[in-house]
C-alpha cells in the first residue's frame, strides 16, 4: 500500500476548507440527495462525499456504509486530491499497488472498485470527492463519468453557497451589534443631554425673572431667542429618544379601536386649535401598540393642522380601506399647503423638512417616527400632495400583527 502523496501548498487548503465549517457537521438532504443520484447512475452500491483534513477522511454524505470517516492514510480520496482536475479511476484495486493491501480492501467494505470526482474550490483547492465504490471490478461508461463530474459541480455548489451563507451570516450580526451600539450611544447621549438643559433653561427663566429690568429691548430678544433654542433642542432629544426607542422596544400588539383612537387625537388638537374640522367614519378595530399606533395619528393629524394655509380652517378627513386578507391602507388628508415635488420621499428621513422651521417650528423627526413604527409593523408609509392643493399620507398595516 502507497501513503498518499500531501498536496502542495496543503496549509492553505486546509486553511480554506475550515471557511466553510463543514467538518463534522450533521447530514444534511441537499448532500444526501446528490449521493444518492450517484450511486443510482453509477450503479454502486457505495457513495459518499468526502472532506480530507489533516488527519481524516470526513464524510459528510454517504451511502452504503456506517462510518463517519476513516485515517487520511487509508483514503482513496487521499490520492485523488493530488489531481484536482480528473477523475481518478480504480478498475481493480487487486491490481493498483497504492491499494492492493488497503485495509478497506482486504477487509469490509472489500472494496475492488473507486471513481472520485475531486471537490474543487474556487482557488484552486481540492477538499476531498464525490465517489462511488464497489465490491466487484468494473468501469464507467463515459455517460457516468459526465453524470459524476456534473454531480460534483454540485457539491461545491452546494459548499459554496454554504459558505456565503456564513459570511452574510457574520456579517449581518456585525452589522445588528453596530447598530444596536450606535442606538444606544444616542440614546444615552440624549438622555444625558436633558438635565444640563434643564439646568439651562432654569437659569435663563431665572434671569429674565431677576434682572430683566437692568436688559434694553435687544438684550431681552436674545434671551427670549436663547430660551427658544433650548426649548427647540428639548423637543429634539425627546423625539430623538422616541425614535431610537422604537429600535430597542419588541412590538406588542392588542386590540385597537381607530375610531376612538383619532377622536382622542382630534379632541387633544381641538383644545388649541378649535378651528380644524377632524372627520372620520368606518374606522375598524386592528391589532396594534395601541401606544405607537397613537404616534402615528398624533404626527400625521398634526402636521396637517400645522402646515395649514392661513385663509383656511384646517379639514383634515381620515379613511380606512381593506383589502381582504391583507392590509388594511390608512389615508390622512388635508386642505393644507402641500408638498414640493421633491420633497415627497426625503421628508420620511430623520431631520428632513419641507417648509421653513422659522414658519412652521418642529424637529423634522415625526414623519421618520411614523416611518419607523409602520415599517416595522411590516407596512410602508408615502404621500400624495401637490403645492397650495392639501396632502394625502398612507400608511399600510397588517390585518395580521
Amino acid at each position: 500500500m502507497e501513503k498518499p502523496k500531501i498536496p502542495d501548498k496543503e496549509k492553505q487548503r486546509l486553511a480554506a476548507l475550515k471557511t466553510y465549517d463543514i467538518l463534522d457537521s450533521l447530514p444534511e438532504k441537499d448532500y444526501d440527495d446528490l449521493t444518492l443520484i450517484a450511486a443510482e447512475i453509477c450503479d454502486a452500491p457505495i457513495a459518499l462525499i468526502t472532506l480530507i483534513d489533516e488527519n481524516r477522511q470526513f464524510f459528510k454524505s454517504r451511502i452504503g456504509v456506517d462510518i463517519e470517516d476513516t485515517p487520511r492514510e487509508y483514503s482513496f480520496c487521499s490520492h485523488a486530491i493530488n489531481l484536482p482536475d480528473q477523475l481518478m479511476q480504480v478498475e481493480d484495486t487487486s491490481m493498483d499497488q497504492r491499494f492492493v493491501d488497503n485495509p478497506y480492501v482486504i477487509g469490509e467494505p472489500k472494496i475492488t472498485f473507486y471513481a472520485g470526482v475531486p471537490l474543487v474550490n474556487p482557488e484552486g483547492y481540492a477538499f476531498g470527492t464525490l465517489c462511488v465504490l464497489d465490491s466487484k471490478a468494473k468501469r464507467l461508461n463515459e455517460r457516468q463519468e459526465r453524470a459524476l463530474k456534473s454531480l460534483a459541480n454540485q457539491v461545491m455548489h452546494l459548499l459554496e453557497l454554504r459558505k456565503k451563507n456564513k459570511e452574510l451570516e457574520l456579517s449581518r450580526k456585525k452589522v445588528d451589534a453596530y447598530a444596536r451600539e450606535t442606538e444606544e450611544f444616542v440614546y444615552a447621549a440624549s438622555h444625558d443631554l436633558k438635565e444640563p438643559l434643564r439646568m439651562i433653561r432654569s437659569f435663563l427663566k431665572l434671569l429674565k425673572k431677576k434682572h430683566s429690568q437692568h436688559l434694553n429691548e435687544e438684550g431681552l430678544k436674545y434671551l427670549s431667542y436663547a430660551s427658544d433654542g433650548v426649548k427647540r433642542m428639548q423637543m429634539m432629544i425627546a423625539d430623538m429618544l422616541e425614535y431610537y426607542r422604537l429600535n430597542m422596544d419588541e412590538l406588542t400588539a392588542e386590540k385597537v379601536d381607530i375610531s376612538k383612537l383619532v377622536d382622542e387625537v382630534s379632541a387633544f388638537y381641538k383644545r388649541e386649535h378649535q378651528d380644524a374640522e377632524i372627520k372620520h367614519s368606518g374606522l375598524p378595530a386592528i391589532n396594534a401598540s395601541g401606544k405607537d399606533l397613537r404616534m402615528v395619528f398624533e404626527n400625521l393629524i398634526g402636521n396637517a393642522i400645522k402646515y395649514r394655509k392661513a385663509e383656511n380652517h384646517p379639514v383634515i378627513t381620515v379613511r380606512a380601506e381593506a383589502n381582504p386578507g391583507e392590509d388594511w391602507v390608512f389615508s390622512i388628508a388635508d386642505n393644507g399647503v402641500g408638498i414640493p415635488e421633491d420633497h415627497l420621499e426625503r421628508i420620511f428621513g430623520l431631520f428632513q423638512r419641507a417648509h421653513s422651521g422659522k414658519q412652521y417650528p418642529g424637529t423634522g423627526i415625526g414623519l421618520a417616527i411614523c416611518k419607523k413604527i409602520i415599517e416595522k409593523a411590516g407596512g410602508k408609509i408615502w404621500v400624495e400632495s401637490k403645492l397650495d392643493a392639501g396632502s394625502t399620507f398612507f400608511f399600510t398595516w397588517p390585518e395580521n400583527v
